[in-house]
């Protein structure tokens, strides 16, 4: 288990209880409104072990990676428009 995550709350919008184990993904769609950023940063807070929730238990930390899109010569730019590195 990397991750186990009991449903709460965060900012009004209701995440189901889940756990994450090696090999496994779980995806979350948060609808497409301003709050959405807010609350997808505080899930990434949790599960990279930033802050601390009594709901939340993390066995290991995750790495947050922003959103990757590749140009048509193959180079990453990042959701600010930086230039990502191989």
């Amino acid at each position: 288990m990397l991750i186990k995550f009991e449903e709460q709350v965060i900012d009004n919008f209701l995440i189901p209880a889940f756990t994450l184990s090696v090999g496994e993904i779980v995806v979350i769609h948060l609808p497409n409104i301003e709050a959405s950023y807010n609350i997808e940063m505080k899930m990434n807070d949790l599960f990279s072990g930033k802050i601390r929730n009594d709901k939340v238990i993390v066995a290991s930390p995750l790495t947050y990676i922003p959103h990757i899109k590749f140009n048509r010569f193959g180079i990453g730019i990042s959701n600010d428009g930086r230039k990502m590195d191989k």
